[in-house]
């Protein structure tokens, strides 16, 4: 209803086919995160499920520092040559590698040369990602009007709780309907399958789209940068680094509570591994309309302030709050779940955006996907291994509540340094 009252027809179509092609690329992307405990038994060789569980997370961590480099590459082309190309490519090859994930052989059949594989495919389908997730965001904030930009970056980053919801709901199917015997053989790879077949789905929808007015605008006038990432490091060093740093807000608690959370909780304090995927499946779904609610209210209120006050709050009350996990009670996962939500949702509707707004348009594409691939890569890449890591070495079961709590603060910091974005007009940035 939202949507509908406030962008024209044009606008939502944009934003839905931009919205539905990124949501399958996160589904395609992130379905490892949840399949992880059954991929590394059957991918890396070890006596110890412990190990082979550490060697999946930290597949899982590489595949966050590889996005840098694929921001690099995506960003600088899509500065020079435009946005819908790279839009266009970045499906491609998630597609294609989510694919070949589904049929790959196992440690099992050809040995060493399985996990090798499975690193090459993942850390491909992650230079793509870091190309596609900026894409998508520039590419709706530069056809949508000023005053309802806010509305509908927020709605295209349910794409982030949506995908992940369908990733999650996938491992949660297989898991729970197929026998073990079933699942380790042949089950874990109806996921990957299905994520490269709507991916194809979605490089169709892509193609439909024309090339971001901003752009062409730049094309008219030859004012396109030639060397957008020489530009960005000479110039933009500074602002990329407050914008990781506030990206980081969105990345450290969605990765926290989404991607670890479930894995974390069966492992740790032994809730039922089922049981963990269907409430983690539950609150995505509460934190996209969350999301889109706060998206909403973005337009009407100061971004600089409202994710100053929501770090603030979330560095004092995180550790608090993961303490009541020692409960080992339900009650305790979904306060701890509830309110988990409301923050990401929060950041997740604002603090991608602000980047956004504050990166010239000669250099947007460039400068918002490295700092959004540095951002996930530091501050989402770090969370699964860190959070495990700690807890078998330390005896920490808290750490992952600390993690957070420092992002939150070092992203206070960052949000000194700039100033308020809400009613920027982009072309003049």
């Amino acid at each position: 209803m939202l949507l509908h009252q406030r962008l024209s027809s044009q606008e939502r179509q944009v934003l839905f086919i931009a919205w539905a092609s990124s949501t399958l690329e996160i589904f395609a992307f992130i379905v490892y995160a949840y399949l992880v405990t059954v991929v590394a038994q059957l991918f890396f060789y070890s006596e110890a499920s412990y190990t082979n569980l550490l060697s999946g997370m930290a597949l899982l961590a590489v595949t966050y520092f590889v996005r840098p480099i694929g921001a690099a590459l995506f960003g600088a082309l899509g500065d020079r040559y435009g946005r819908k190309v790279m839009f266009y490519w970045s499906i491609i090859i998630i597609s294609l590698t989510s694919f070949a994930i589904g049929l790959l052989p196992t440690y099992q059949h050809i040995g060493f040369l399985a996990p090798l594989l499975l690193i090459f495919l993942k850390g491909l389908q992650a230079l793509a990602m870091a190309g596609g997730l900026p894409g998508a965001a520039i590419y709706i904030t530069e056809h949508v009007r000023n005053e309802h930009r806010g509305l509908a970056c927020a709605a295209l980053h349910t794409n982030l709780s949506i995908g992940t919801l369908l990733a999650c709901s996938a491992a949660a199917l297989v898991t729970a309907y197929l026998s073990e015997e079933a699942l380790f053989a042949w089950g874990w790879r109806i996921p990957f399958l299905l994520a490269g077949m709507l991916g194809l789905l979605a490089a169709y929808l892509r193609i439909k789209l024309a090339e971001s007015p901003l752009f062409l605008q730049l094309q008219k006038q030859q004012q396109v940068e030639k060397k957008p990432l020489r530009a960005v490091f000479k110039h933009h060093k500074r602002l990329m680094l407050i914008s990781l740093l506030i990206i980081a807000l969105a990345a450290s608690n969605f990765s926290t509570f989404y991607v670890v959370m479930p894995t974390y909780l069966s492992t740790y304090f032994h809730f039922d591994d089922g049981l963990m995927l269907f409430i983690n499946t539950l609150f995505l779904l509460i934190c996209a309309g969350t999301t889109l609610l706060f998206g909403h209210f973005s337009d009407k209120w100061r971004r600089k302030n409202t994710l100053m006050i929501g770090a603030v709050v979330l560095a004092v009350i995180a550790y608090p709050l993961f303490t009541l996990l020692a409960k080992e009670a339900l009650w305790a996962v979904i306060i701890v779940y509830s309110v988990g939500t409301l923050f990401t949702a929060l950041f997740l509707a604002v603090a991608p955006l602000m980047p956004l707004e504050l990166f010239a348009t000669r250099v947007r594409y460039t400068g918002y996907a490295l700092s959004l691939g540095l951002g996930i890569a530091i501050f989402s890449g770090l969370a699964p291994i860190a959070g495990f890591i700690a807890a078998d070495w330390f005896g920490n079961l808290f750490s992952l509540a600390l993690y957070i709590s420092l992002t939150a603060i070092l992203a206070l910091i960052a949000l000194l340094h700039v100033r308020e974005t809400k009613g920027l007009t982009l072309s003049q940035v």
